[in-house]
């Protein structure tokens, strides 16, 4: 396990400890569960400061969380009611056996609010979540992604194919390339980066927090999503982690998200040490933002970099150069791209921000971000496809000159790989 004496979350977690000591003191002493709270708390007080992990710190701050929310919240109405006498067995049948279970996880933890509140709606994309299931169906279509058969809905994923009348195999096989291509691409880079915090945005179906803490022990893994798809999914990864048989895993932890809201971008990091590196990682999500939505989650991604100096973003920047390539390669393909974009109910093509890869930088840079990186995507199939030619077609590849950006707050010198 990673050694970190100088661990700011270690701090958090002590004040956290004090502050839920304080308010379990304030509950009646007549209230059965007053005392089960203060044995759970005392569970998950960590050792000396030099012999703490990182991993073992960021579980323990995950499990108090979850604890202050069932005092604060889901038992506070009882904790204070007078005249209500029950016994610790009625009180503790109301509590969802699921949330003590989640209170005990050391690698793996879902967001109490997933699973005691009603997810808040975020109407602006909830059309854009099943293309989530779509995506990952075909990206995993040759079957050779751990897990992804089980989360992807492989039943309801084909009926929305069908929906969308993406029923040609060719067609399906070329997506299928582009988003596995994708897919592969950002992991080398996050690799790249060498970090063992990693916050997923718009997680979406894809198994990578799965694969990721699997592979890479003594690493915390967050994934977010809108609430509605993340309780779906946290359940799901849930029973594959039970299922599997791996001894020693990195932490796996679940949350709601609204990637347009700095504060619940803020709280998603909550679990993670400000002062380590970091890796933030979209996929497949800003592809749906307008201008404006575009440049208030820049703003935000700037704030959050600059709050964190060893962060590094790893997202999909896509310009308008890069959806005509995808149109140009095959017509079926194009037919098939504006049927999943249509479904979305956003005005995907027309309302692109960026015509080329030029004004995406430019934007960064007016941004006050800062390019790392920009890794190709090597088509499997035809790996000398890209660069393009001369005049920017990419006829022979479906990925095109499709890149991975590497970016950052501070400035560093642009390579491309």
């Amino acid at each position: 396990p990673r050694l970190m004496p100088d661990l700011n979350i270690y701090d958090q977690l002590q004040f956290l400890i004090h502050k839920l000591q304080r308010d379990i003191a304030q509950i009646d002493e007549a209230y059965p569960l007053k005392k089960w709270f203060s044995i759970e708390l005392e569970m998950f007080t960590p050792g000396p400061r030099e012999s703490s992990s990182f991993e073992d710190v960021s579980a323990r701050m995950r499990a108090v969380r979850q604890l202050e929310f069932m005092v604060t919240d889901a038992l506070h109405g009882a904790a204070h009611s007078p005249g209500v006498a029950e016994s610790a067995y009625t009180q503790m049948s109301r509590v969802p056996s699921s949330l003590l279970d989640a209170v005990r996880q050391t690698n793996f933890s879902i967001e109490p609010s997933l699973l005691l509140e009603d997810a808040e709606p975020v109407d602006l994309f909830d059309l854009v979540s099943p293309t989530a299931k779509v995506v990952s169906y075909l990206r995993n279509l040759d079957n050779s992604l751990s897990f992804a058969e089980r989360l992807s809905c492989p039943d309801e994923s084909r009926a929305l194919l069908d929906d969308l009348g993406i029923v040609d195999p060719g067609v399906q096989q070329h997506l299928s390339t582009l988003f596995r291509s994708r897919y592969d691409c950002i992991n080398s880079v996050i690799e790249r980066h060498a970090a063992y915090q990693v916050l997923e945005i718009g997680a979406g179906i894809s198994p990578r927090g799965l694969h990721w803490s699997r592979e890479h022990p003594g690493t915390v893994y967050i994934e977010s999503d809108l609430p509605s798809l993340m309780r779906v999914k946290a359940k799901s990864l849930r029973d594959s982690i039970l299922d599997d048989d791996t001894d020693h895993r990195g932490v796996l932890h679940c949350c709601g998200l609204d990637a347009l809201n700095l504060d619940s971008l803020r709280h998603a990091l909550e679990y993670t040490d400000p002062e380590a590196a970091l890796v933030i990682v979209t996929e497949g999500v800003l592809l749906y933002f307008s201008a404006d939505e575009m440049q208030q989650f820049l703003q935000n991604m700037h704030t959050i970099l600059t709050e964190r100096p060893r962060a590094v973003w790893v997202v999909d920047m896509v310009s308008r150069q890069n959806l005509t390539e995808l149109c140009d390669f095959d017509p079926s393909v194009a037919t098939a791209v504006r049927s999943v974009f249509g479904a979305t109910q956003r005005a995907v093509m027309s309302a692109n921000p960026f015509p080329d890869d030029d004004s995406i930088s430019t934007e960064l840079k007016s941004a006050g971000l800062r390019v790392v990186s920009q890794t190709l995507l090597r088509d499997p199939a035809r790996p000398d496809a890209v660069p393009p030619d001369g005049d920017g077609s990419c006829a022979g590849s479906i990925c095109g000159s499709r890149k991975i950006w590497a970016i950052s707050a501070a400035g560093e010198r642009t390579t491309t790989g």
